[in-house]
């Protein structure tokens, strides 16, 4: 029998299951037990789910989990099983930004009245429905409360230096089996929810709320992933997505990268050095946008952990999650 952990916060709901999972959508406990029925492969008999959360939720969702068959009960909100699945309690936040540094700068999704205002501003693009220009993100995202090396830097490669003390004959040693490292083990993930739609990336990502956009952070700091969620108003998305089309072809800024029936995935080069690539597709009457920025030309990793994103990237309308 496998046991579940939900943890509810104020901010954050986690789950943890085979993997972790990140909802900060404040589900209903309703919703929550749909989900769990997701996570599972068998009868949810064979299940046990722990709470830990505000009595009135925790009993509200220990009641809906007995009722599809899970075994469910509730937890001290400091039970140390929990604390410690779902984080040190003493682990540090994120250092803050730097006192020069404005979120609607970083990461706010400016619309067509705003952008106007500030037409000679290099901005990266997300296009979505209803602007006359790409509606764009801040300029100079790593130029501003980033401290800067100047170049890009170079990884350093270790060489190592030949041999020139004379080599002492040892007898041969018996050959030992290696054991199974904890190295051998598949990385970690983590699934990141907002608002319907569901990314998996490699463990230490969070979300970050900012305006109605959201940004995923991780360890690499020279990196962040971003999701946008856009209402097509009864538009076909075909439309949609020839709109978009034409808005990139007539921006000399940004480069149409690939196009088919279903998506559209493009790029620019901001003047700071910094990329941004996005992918958008339209689903039902939605359509959504994942996007990936550095802040130099991307590397193997970064460009791996875009392509994880894109192809994991799932959307449920929140009706079809009640």
């Amino acid at each position: 029998m496998s046991t579940l952990t939900i943890t509810v916060t104020p901010t954050v709901t986690i789950i943890d299951a085979d993997t972790t999972y990140f909802r900060y959508d404040k589900p209903s406990p309703s919703a929550l037990v749909e989900y769990c029925l997701t996570l599972v492969s068998d009868e949810p008999a064979g299940h046990t789910i722990a709470i830990s959360a505000e009595e009135d939720f925790a009993e509200e969702l220990i009641a809906a989990s007995e009722m599809v068959g899970f075994a469910a009960y509730a937890v001290a909100r400091d039970d140390d099983r929990l604390t410690e699945e779902a984080g040190p309690p003493d682990q540090e936040p994120p250092p803050p930004p730097s006192e020069s540094t404005t979120p609607e700068e970083l990461t706010g999704l400016i619309r067509p009245v705003e952008a106007q205002g500030a037409p000679s501003v290099s901005r990266l693009p997300v296009i979505v429905l209803g602007a006359t220009v790409a509606v764009v993100l801040g300029a100079g995202l790593w130029a501003v409360g980033m401290s800067s090396g100047g170049s890009v830097p170079v990884p350093e490669t270790e060489v190592a230096a030949p041999e020139t003390s004379e080599r002492v004959s040892e007898p041969a040693a018996e050959p030992v089996a290696s054991e199974p490292e904890e190295t051998d083990k598949a990385p970690e993930t983590v699934v990141l929810a907002q608002d319907g739609l569901e990314v998996t990336l490699p463990a230490g990502f969070h979300l970050e709320a900012h305006d109605d956009m959201w940004k995923a952070e991780g360890d690499d700091p020279d990196f962040r992933l971003q999701l946008a969620i856009d209402d097509l108003y009864g538009l076909p998305g075909d439309q949609l997505l020839q709109q978009v089309e034409r808005e990139i072809s007539m921006d000399e800024e940004l480069e149409l990268v690939a196009v088919d029936d279903h998506h559209i995935e493009y790029r620019q080069y901001a003047v700071d050095g910094s990329e941004a690539t996005w992918v958008t597709w339209v689903e039902g009457d939605m359509q959504l946008s994942v996007g990936c920025h550095t802040r130099f030309a991307p590397t193997t990793v970064q460009r791996a952990t875009c392509h994880m994103a894109y192809e994991s990237a799932t959307y449920t309308a929140p009706s079809q999650q009640l």
